[in-house]
């Protein structure tokens, strides 16, 4: 038996040495494979990953994400048209039903060229309320929060994203400088502590200009 199975050993070599190239790309094809196969997996591991890790740091028992659709947005987006989803009524009559649970928060976001002196980058103004910095789990690296005094008031105030305070203002402090966004100005409050892309939305908070929501109806 052992003879045998030298024997099948040693053609079996035999038939590999006379046929080099086709070994090879037989060889060639079970390492991609295999390789392939390890990266989907670790692909996905670290998706699954991201998904939970996000979860876990914006979302309490009780939390509930409402989307638009994104195709839609992208083509209104491609259009020059304003994307709108949720009235400001609308918006007012939820937290209204709400109050004795929890509370509800929106963002309203427009593409925008922001400046500040000789530096420029195209960013988002979005028009938030003040519930919406705890509601996605995003950090102040300086200056303070916004507050409802500022909405109620429709202060031209906002907190920028970390990208936009590297592209605007480098190592020089932002608060208490103005931004101008399209034809509005704006004082800075906040700087953000950087964040990232969020799996919840499929932009950067980095690069977006957060100002009230009442101001960004009225401006």
């Amino acid at each position: 038996m052992f003879s045998m199975l030298w024997t099948g050993i040693v053609e079996g070599f035999i038939a590999l040495s006379a046929n080099k190239f086709r070994s090879l790309l037989t060889m060639l094809g079970i390492i991609i494979g295999v390789a392939a196969i390890v990266g989907v997996v670790s692909i996905g591991d670290s998706g699954k990953r991201r998904v939970l890790n996000e979860i876990e740091a914006v979302a309490q028992p009780t939390t509930l994400w409402c989307f638009p659709d994104w195709t839609e947005v992208q083509r209104l987006e491609q259009e020059g048209k304003p994307v709108r989803f949720l009235t400001y009524e609308q918006f007012k009559e939820l937290s209204r039903r709400v109050a004795d649970y929890g509370t509800i928060t929106t963002r309203d976001s427009d593409r925008v060229r922001l400046q500040f002196e000789d530096r420029e980058m195209i960013g988002y103004t979005a028009g938030i309320t003040p519930e919406y910095f705890d509601a996605v789990g995003l950090k102040l690296q300086e200056g303070r929060w916004m507050t409802e005094a500022d909405e109620k008031k429709r202060e031209r105030v906002c907190i920028i994203g970390e990208q936009i305070q590297m592209a605007l203002f480098g190592d020089r402090p932002a608060v208490g400088e103005v931004v101008r966004a399209g034809k509005d100005r704006y004082t800075v409050i906040g700087v953000l502590a950087p964040k990232g892309t969020s799996f919840f939305e499929y932009r950067s908070y980095d690069n977006r200009l957060y100002i009230p929501l009442n101001t960004l109806r009225y401006r």
